[in-house]
């Protein structure tokens, strides 16, 4: 399995935000997001979405948690 460094997308308000990343292996990678060993779901201020392809025998997943009208830590 291989993995990108996660990138960070941050509008000018740092209002919303979101975090990617990308994975690719055999099987099927399987993405979480988790915040203080608690799983996140998609909810009014946080969306999950992973996106999944294939090449050849790899599977290849994108993952990103957007974050929407909540600040930035550290930003």
């Amino acid at each position: 399995m291989s993995t990108s460094q996660p990138t960070i997308n941050v509008t000018d308000y740092a209002d919303d935000y979101s975090i990617s990343c990308a994975f690719r292996g055999i099987p099927e990678p399987k993405v979480s997001w988790y915040f203080d060993g608690k799983l996140i779901t998609s909810s009014s201020h946080y969306t999950v979405n992973n996106t999944a392809t294939q090449n050849g025998v790899f599977h290849n997943i994108h993952s990103e948690l957007k974050f929407e009208g909540m600040p930035c830590p550290g930003i």
